[in-house]
């Protein structure tokens, strides 16, 4: 993804926060709107809400041959299931449905999810809210622990995606950002997880 230099990001500040919006505002000084860290779905600018969530290891209950995922499988020590599995993606749903007075965050970043299919299950128990897009793509962490962003595709469309790597002795997940198209909007909106 290619920044203005007022817009640039650099990687290495972000390998620590879980979701870092960047919001331009059109017309002569125009300014940019940064929230960081966000634990809760926040209102930007009015006219997106955000929101990022830890989820605390959601692992499908398929064995990846790939990754050390055995602690999250059928008769491991943790015994995960299908039947867990589908009642913590109905309770992070809950949840997330609460946000911005029950209309849901239009952005949401995910950390600790296993794979694309964990997200767009989540992305899915979500469709009540409208419509939802994910963007997702596999780490190197050894236990296959990934970031993904879900957006509401009725507003967002993906313009532009890019991965960094973590420079670190053990792998661990990647930082995904991914810039916006806002339906009915000028500016770009950037989101970085």
């Amino acid at each position: 993804m290619t920044l203005s230099p007022r817009r640039r990001i650099a990687a290495a500040p972000l390998a620590a926060l879980p979701l870092l919006i960047l919001a331009a505002c059109g017309g002569s000084g125009s300014t940019t709107t940064t929230v960081a860290g966000i634990d809760t779905a926040v209102p930007l600018g009015g006219r997106l809400t955000v929101a990022s969530w830890n989820v605390e290891n959601l692992f499908d209950t398929a064995d990846d041959p790939g990754t050390d995922d055995s602690e999250w499988l059928a008769g491991a020590a943790g015994n995960w299931t299908e039947e867990r599995l589908g009642a913590k993606i109905h309770s992070l749903a809950e949840v997330i449905r609460q946000m911005n007075a029950g209309r849901g965050p239009d952005v949401l970043g995910v950390v600790e999810v296993e794979n694309a299919a964990v997200v767009r299950r989540l992305a899915d128990s979500l469709q009540t809210l409208g419509p939802f897009g994910i963007v997702h793509r596999d780490s190197p962490d050894e236990r296959g622990i990934d970031v993904a962003l879900i957006y509401r595709s009725d507003r967002l469309t993906p313009s532009s995606i890019a991965v960094r790597r973590v420079a670190i002795d053990n792998p661990t997940r990647d930082v995904l950002g991914v810039e916006f198209t806002v339906k009915g909007g000028a500016d770009p909106v950037y989101a970085v997880v």
